[in-house]
């Protein structure tokens, strides 16, 4: 049976790269990144994330590993450091 696996930050570098080493081992991947592929979730956003595990809850009901590779690049850091701590 397949391995069901979040992975966070998605659409970047290392997520992306992550999706695709995972799924080459036979893995259910649910791809979530604030820019949206295919789940769009801001993990900064208290409120995201609830909705996030409500909505895999009820999807895929329980999940096996959860890849946290969220980050955000040096330039949004400096203007928002705020944001960062929530990530």
């Amino acid at each position: 049976m397949a391995r069901t696996v979040l992975v966070t930050g998605a659409a970047g570098g290392i997520g992306r790269a992550t999706v695709a080493y995972l799924q080459s081992t036979g893995a259910y991947v649910l791809e979530a990144d604030i820019r949206g592929v295919p789940i769009c979730c801001d993990l900064a956003d208290p409120e995201a994330r609830v909705e996030l595990i409500r909505t895999l809850q009820s999807s895929v009901g329980s999940l096996d590993a959860v890849i946290a590779a969220a980050g955000m690049l040096d330039g949004a850091i400096r203007q928002k450091p705020h944001y960062v701590l929530g990530v």
